[in-house]
């Protein structure tokens, strides 16, 4: 059964939802209600545990006035000038963003440099290289440009084939050394004139 009261306080229903018609109850479905008359545009509001009232006025919004306004980018490397504001004014964005937040953490960069990751620090640049220059690692160290004439050979070898370099490990290298049988020469320096070759299974005999 419903109670109903006076416009004024009603006890509410934990939950309950609070219905309105134009000219009718305003009823909590449960049967608690507030009954009318209602004055157009009244607010209804909580005033105590379970108790609902209405304020017999039009509903308004407060009003206030901030005092100070300031900005602060934190632990981001960004910053902020022109604060505290207390009347008008403008906040100016300053500062890198840092690598742990996104950025690079560099505020300049090498022009035709190739950028490469520094761990937490601020992302590194290498010089710009020039035509005909190589990019290559550097165990423990920064990339960096090469040219190909400084990129030599460290090692070079033959294996069984009677072959060996006899100069340089870079650039234009010499083989020297006579080639085997078994990797397909003649084992021979050197035959004389009129002389046959014929096969055999330890090498070419003359």
């Amino acid at each position: 059964m419903s109670t109903w009261l006076n416009r004024g306080v009603a006890s509410a229903l934990l939950g309950a939802v609070l219905l309105f018609a134009s000219s009718a109850s305003a009823q909590v479905p449960g049967g608690v209600g507030i009954k009318p008359p209602f004055v157009n545009g009244d607010c209804v509001k909580a005033s105590g545990p379970g108790v609902i009232s209405t304020t017999g006025a039009p509903c308004s919004g407060g009003s206030g006035t901030v005092t100070s306004v300031n900005a602060s980018g934190g632990t981001t490397g960004l910053s902020f000038s022109g604060g505290p504001i207390t009347t008008s004014g403008t906040l100016t964005l300053g500062g890198g963003l840092v690598v742990a937040n996104g950025g690079t953490g560099a505020s300049t960069l090498t022009t035709n440099g190739v950028l490469y990751g520094n761990g937490t620090s601020a992302i590194g640049a290498t010089a710009a290289g020039v035509t005909g220059q190589v990019f290559i690692g550097n165990t423990g160290a920064a990339p960096s440009w090469a040219n190909l004439t400084s990129l030599g050979v460290t090692s070079l070898s033959f294996g069984s084939t009677g072959l060996t370099p006899s100069s340089a490990t870079q650039g234009a290298i010499t083989v020297a050394g006579t080639l085997a049988q078994a990797n397909g020469g003649t084992g021979n320096t050197s035959y004389t004139d009129g002389q046959l070759l014929i096969g055999n299974s330890s090498g070419n005999g003359l």
